[in-house]
């Protein structure tokens, strides 16, 4: 049986991330793990039973722009190198699962073939596609900026590029696409991973894009053979098995009064979780599946 590969991108919050590790921690998962370029000093992770892989190649990944991209295809084309993998799951290094390694495994295995990639609907998300996608965004990079100055000379710059564009009715063509967008964690198949490889030019096409990385998987999916292999094109977290609150938080952190809600669960992952403001729900999630774990991958 082959193995599953597990692609983490951090940047922060080394405690959660040392125990999302540990309870990836198998000897059928392979773990690939991108820690963002800003970060100086890189923790030491541990683990007994996975092949861990640190990324050396590291990218200074920008809220918004294409480096969250080329994050992604860099952690893809890794783990391709040294598959083929059943399936390659993207999680955030503010991630955990919530089901054990077996029920993780054996739920694929019934599902095998099935691409997981979340799909936002409405007109909310027709109009974010469509603002994001077919005008020129420019000064991303400093949106999210930590220095002030530069934080508000790039949003009023990229706010009064835009405006322009609007007023002059200037907008990209992309006559051969059919846009979608969604979560941008995810799991895929070996087949699947294959194809965005070999698709990278897509990155062009969104170089000026706005949060690139919540369309790019998705446009892919929809325009391509693998579109009849999604598992659930209807409802965006169920279609990614990931326990997400958009509604109370951007998103919502998980706390211990969440416990019940998320063990109760039918997804597989859950995002996202602080060790320093809320590491009681962490530890108890990590006690819990750990006792559901198989002795005989470990």
């Amino acid at each position: 049986m082959l193995k599953h590969a597990f692609l983490i991108i951090a940047h922060s919050d080394f405690t959660l991330l040392q125990i999302l590790v540990s309870m990836l921690d198998d000897v059928r998962n392979d773990i690939y793990v991108h820690i963002d370029k800003k970060v100086h000093k890189l923790p030491i992770l541990q683990v007994k039973y996975s092949e861990l892989h640190i990324l050396n190649n590291r990218i200074d990944v920008k809220w918004g722009g294409v480096s969250q991209i080329k994050t992604e295809l860099l952690l893809f084309s890794e783990a391709a190198n040294n598959g083929p993998y059943m399936y390659y799951h993207l999680l955030s290094g503010a991630d955990l699962p919530i089901k054990s390694n077996d029920y993780l495994h054996d739920f694929f295995t019934k599902n095998q073939g099935k691409e997981f990639v979340g799909f936002a609907h409405g007109d909310f998300a027709d109009n974010d596609v469509f603002n994001k996608v077919y005008y020129k965004h420019y000064f991303i990079n400093g949106l999210r900026a930590d220095n002030l100055f530069l934080r508000q000379t790039s949003k009023l710059f990229h706010n009064i590029l835009l405006i322009l564009q609007k007023f002059l009715r200037y907008k990209i063509r992309h006559d051969n696409l059919e846009f979608r967008k969604g979560c941008n964690w995810l799991s895929i198949t070996e087949a699947f991973c294959s194809y965005i490889l070999k698709n990278q030019s897509i990155t062009k096409v969104l170089k000026h894009s706005l949060c690139g990385d919540e369309i790019f998987i998705q446009t892919l999916l929809w325009n391509s053979p693998f579109k009849d292999c999604i598992y659930n094109p209807d409802e965006e977290f169920i279609g990614c098995m990931r326990e997400i609150d958009w509604k109370r938080g951007s998103p919502y952190t998980w706390r211990t009064e969440d416990y019940d809600t998320l063990m109760s669960s039918t997804k597989l992952f859950a995002r996202k979780f602080d060790y320093e403001k809320y590491p009681e729900i962490i530890n108890k999630i990590y006690a819990e599946v750990s006792l559901k774990q198989s002795t005989l991958y470990t």
